[in-house]
């Protein structure tokens, strides 16, 4: 086989079609190989980024917008902050309320009694009760009373009611916190777990774990009164305040790798004192209601631990001018259950206006609108007729200024 040379620096075989390379030719095979490599791996890495960027967005959505809904919402094993019956305590990163009573009794068989297995906030009224036949899970409401509402040394207990043997008895109710603290639930933020913990009945769990590497890094609460103005500063109003809560905005912000967010979420309690109209009573209370020109319902109910001699003594003060003073004063005759024995009209307080027997049961209250003959004397301004009690500057303040009573409320209705 005979070798020709073929210009400077290659060789060729004769009879062969095989040739080799040059050193650029080789250099500039290896750059575009990189160039494309470079192309493909810039392009790689783009589309991973923005593949990541995409998950982290969805996961923070995902795990944050779950957490402010399980917040607000509840789970199977709690409640959210919407079924919130009693505001306990509060501010920027705790939120501490009743949760509603639910309890089911089998019924046996002909008349019976049932005991609440909690005590009943005193004022809060009766429990909510709802039965079903045996054999099916479709419930009826049904109608209850107290067996002996001024007795509250002993869990209540329900008069009698006639069940078909292996029906269920549901009830639900407003747990007295205060003898029932197992009713008490608690929403917050620990600083130095870095977790949303909920403490309830059934226990403590953790709000926010999730499988995406998401982290929830804060939780803050804002409370709003029933104007939707916000409650700042409950060190100046103290417990009072808790009343005026008709509001929470919770927000939540989350965080995985660089990116992180927060979401807002507002909830209405609607079970609130100040969203239902029921405020329960207490012996120094003071909230705001409206003034005599756009009262609707203004009524003394859910009279509770009511003996001989008690006295409730409502004071209503506006911002400017003379305040009106209502005394109710209870009577019992033998073993029936108390009644309102007198009822005397202060206007401005200290000055006697009107003085009335209405020997009416406590059972059915008092309308506090409908106080005196012809609406002189009464809180709201009737028409047709020139009222002598006027409280027409905002806002007029309800001060609960003497309770003898075990329990009461009032319905307010603007």
């Amino acid at each position: 086989m005979k070798l020709l040379l073929a210009g400077r620096g290659r060789a060729r075989i004769k009879g062969s079609s095989l040739a080799g390379f040059t050193l650029i030719e080789l250099m500039v095979a290896i750059s575009l190989s990189l160039i494309i490599l470079g192309a493909i791996y810039f392009s790689l890495n783009a589309a991973l980024e923005s593949w990541r960027y995409t998950r982290n967005e969805l996961a923070l959505q995902q795990v944050v917008g779950t957490t402010v809904e399980e917040l607000i919402e509840g789970t199977e094993t709690y409640p959210g902050l919407r079924s919130a019956l009693e505001v306990i305590d509060a501010d920027e990163h705790r939120f501490t309320f009743v949760q509603p009573w639910v309890e089911e009794h089998q019924a046996s068989g002909g008349a019976k009694g049932y005991q609440l297995t909690r005590h009943v906030k005193p004022g809060a009224g009766l429990p909510t009760a709802e039965f079903a036949l045996p054999g099916t899970d479709f419930y009826r409401s049904l109608s209850v009373a107290w067996q002996d509402p001024d007795n509250l040394s002993t869990r209540p207990r329900l008069k009698p009611l006639d069940l078909e043997s292996g029906s269920t008895l549901r009830l639900s109710y407003h747990p007295d916190p205060e003898r029932a603290p197992d009713a008490v639930m608690t929403v917050g933020w620990d600083s130095k777990a870095h977790t949303i913990m909920v403490d309830h009945v059934g226990g403590r769990e953790q709000i926010g774990k999730n499988i995406f590497g998401v982290e929830i890094v804060e939780c803050r609460f804002r409370f709003y009164d029933p104007s939707n103005t916000p409650l700042e500063d409950f060190a100046v109003h103290g417990k009072n305040s808790m009343q005026l809560i008709t509001a929470v905005e919770v927000q939540v912000t989350g965080r995985i790798e660089q990116h992180e967010l927060t979401l807002i979420g507002m909830v209405m309690l609607r079970n609130s004192s100040r969203q239902s109209g029921l405020i329960i009573l207490s012996e120094g209370l003071k909230v705001p209601i409206p003034n005599s020109a756009h009262i609707r319902t203004l009524l003394l109910t859910n009279l509770m631990g009511v003996a001989a001699g008690d006295e409730i003594h409502l004071e209503l003060q506006p911002s400017r001018g003379r305040g009106y003073r209502i005394k109710i004063q209870f009577e019992q005759f033998g073993k029936t259950r108390p009644v309102i024995g007198l009822i005397t009209l202060e206007y401005p307080p200290g000055h006697p206006l009107l003085s009335e027997r209405p020997r009416t049961s406590a059972d059915l209250g008092l309308d506090l609108l409908a106080v005196g003959s012809g609406g002189f004397y009464d809180y709201d301004d009737d028409p047709y007729v020139e009222d002598v009690v006027l409280l027409e500057e905002e806002p007029v303040t309800l001060t609960v200024s003497r309770m003898d009573v075990g329990g009461a409320a009032c319905f307010i209705r603007p």
